[in-house]
């Protein structure tokens, strides 16, 4: 019983040294790289804020840490950067109900640095027909 006590101890010490060394090779060999993200509208070419859903290949939500983020999205204005291992992405971009929804995809290559411009196509202008929001029900 004591043996088998020195055992348990010592595996239990060294099996969170083998998950890191694990998962720091397995980062490491992927490799990692740079893409950012520019989101204009369309018809003024201004800067806009607007809610993503990004995926990896394995359909696993992607949420950077410096954006704003929520369940299996985040929300940011204009621009941002991301920092991801190797591999491709797909993504979704919305803008309210104003606005189409932007699909896409981009593939981060080790040592990338690569960057992509979405431009928002508005197919209506509620407040220039005249419509005024009143929803004042916000849950988040």
């Amino acid at each position: 019983m004591h043996l088998f006590g020195i055992y348990y101890k010592s595996l239990r010490a060294i099996v969170p040294l083998l998950a890191f060394a694990v998962f720091s090779v397995d980062s490491h060999a992927a490799g990692r790289g740079e893409f950012e993200l520019r989101v204009v509208d369309d018809d003024t070419n201004q800067p806009v804020a607007v809610r993503m859903h990004l995926q990896d290949h394995k359909g696993r939500n992607r949420r950077p840490q410096d954006a704003v983020r929520f369940a299996d999205h985040f929300c940011f204005y204009h621009k941002i950067l991301f920092e991801l291992p190797t591999g491709p992405y797909a993504f979704t971009i919305e803008r309210g109900p104003e606005y189409y929804v932007q699909t896409g995809s981009f593939e981060i290559q080790q040592g990338a640095t690569d960057q992509q411009i979405i431009r928002m196509k508005r197919f209506v202008d509620m407040k220039g027909e005249g419509w005024w929001s009143g929803d004042l029900h916000v849950m988040r």
